[in-house]
């Protein structure tokens, strides 16, 4: 009788969880398939670190600043064999969607400009109510033509490279233009 000692030696596991992250002091879990017999042992390195679960199937990982990790995965069989996995994880902050620009205008002008930082690979998608984007729709600042009195909004969508968004609005004050009156004496 022959033993087959890779059939027992065999573990298959696998790291289930987000590898890109959106914020900063987030926590998330990871996960491999549950079997009794085995023992886990996850580890972190880089901006994180293991909050939870250090030794079970699942493990709770906070990551505290932007960069890269790694979530790092032992896991034994009953037979003592191991298999010892990574994942790289990319931990991005939420960019700045700050919006500078007029708060209050009169209705019915021109080029009131509304900008926020440019960034390399970042997306900009620009609103406005009770206002019109006369150019820059897709870029870091735009042009806007305030229509009637009272009160508007321009807000920004900026999305950053590894698709992390950050909204922000900003009301504008509308008021209306001064009516001459001609009075003849």
């Amino acid at each position: 009788f022959q033993l087959n000692s890779q059939a027992i030696c065999m573990t298959d596991p696998k790291i289930q969880g987000k590898d890109t992250i959106c914020g900063i002091a987030d926590t998330l879990t990871y996960h491999t398939t549950s079997d009794s017999t085995h023992t886990y042992q996850w580890q972190v390195s880089g901006p994180g670190s293991v909050v939870k679960g250090r030794a079970q199937d699942s493990a709770l990982v906070r990551w505290d600043s932007a960069g890269r990790g790694h979530v790092t995965l032992t896991q034994t069989n009953k037979a003592g064999c191991d298999t010892l996995l990574s994942d790289t994880i990319v931990v991005s902050a939420y960019p700045s969607a700050s919006i500078r620009g007029a708060d209050t205008v009169c209705a019915f002008t021109d080029s009131h400009q509304y900008q926020t930082g440019q960034v390399t690979g970042h997306q900009y998608a620009w609103a406005t109510t009770n206002g019109r984007i006369q150019t820059g729709p897709g870029t870091s600042g735009i042009e806007v033509r305030w229509r009637k009195a009272g009160t508007g909004s321009v807000s920004l969508t900026k999305t950053g490279i590894h698709g992390c968004q950050r909204t922000n609005q900003r009301i504008i004050t509308i008021r209306p233009k001064p009516k001459p009156q001609i009075r003849l004496k």
